[in-house]
């Protein structure tokens, strides 16, 4: 953190937080798999169809993707009052957002080492917001 004071987001916080999130993309994903069932003429889709799996994760990298840029806020950092900007403090741009997803869902899906490194980082940030040059924290 060069320019600006930070202040570190708890695990508890940015759980709750991805738990706000998951209440609204469960949903859509339930929404978005009928829809590939309809497409497909009412046949199940297997889980291992690369296909679906991609089409579903690009549908979970718009939903970040867009309110990271947008709003700085998911629905569930909205509720818990936290925001992610860049590392001096400004707006993500489209490029970070997706970086950041992908650093996400990378390390997260190793065992959660992306939110594990929170407890050991010196500011408590997560692998993530380091490899994207984010930073999560609370709204004044």
């Amino acid at each position: 953190m060069n320019t600006k004071t930070y202040t570190p987001v708890s695990l508890k916080k940015r759980f709750a937080a991805g738990i706000y999130d998951s209440c609204v993309l469960i949903p859509l994903l339930f929404a978005a798999s009928a829809i590939a069932v309809a497409v497909n003429h009412g046949h199940a889709i297997s889980a291992e169809n690369l296909p679906f799996q991609l089409y579903l994760l690009v549908l979970l990298m718009v939903f970040y993707c867009w309110f990271w840029k947008m709003r700085g806020q998911t629905l569930g950092m909205m509720a818990w009052r936290l925001k992610v900007t860049d590392e001096f403090g400004a707006p993500l741009t489209w490029t970070q957002s997706c970086i950041r997803f992908v650093c996400a869902t990378a390390t997260i899906g190793l065992m959660g080492l992306g939110w594990w490194w929170a407890l050991f980082d010196s500011e408590h940030q997560t692998l993530y917001d380091r490899l994207s040059k984010t930073t999560l924290s609370p709204v004044d």
